[in-house]
């Protein structure tokens, strides 16, 4: 499958699944740079208007948020 809007590689990767009953999965993995202060809503949106019609849409993503509430040892704005 061609990548989705051009989102796969770097920092997006999608992949779409065919099941057995003939149902679409879409998995799409994302990595979101600390240099960047929020989540790119944006392209989660774009993702979900482009994929979501097409099949179930599964989104995964790191987010660098980083939080003393999950080990980290410093909390930064994506708290």
């Amino acid at each position: 499958m061609p990548p989705p809007m051009g989102k796969s590689g770097g920092d997006a990767t999608a992949v779409r699944l065919e099941t057995r009953t003939g149902k679409t999965l879409f998995l799409v993995s994302l990595y979101l740079p600390f240099e960047h202060p929020d989540p790119p809503g944006q392209v989660v949106e774009e993702l979900a208007s482009v994929l979501g019609g097409k099949g179930g849409l599964i989104i995964g993503c790191d987010a660098n948020a980083h939080h003393s509430q999950w080990g980290s040892s410093n909390t930064n704005a994506r708290d």
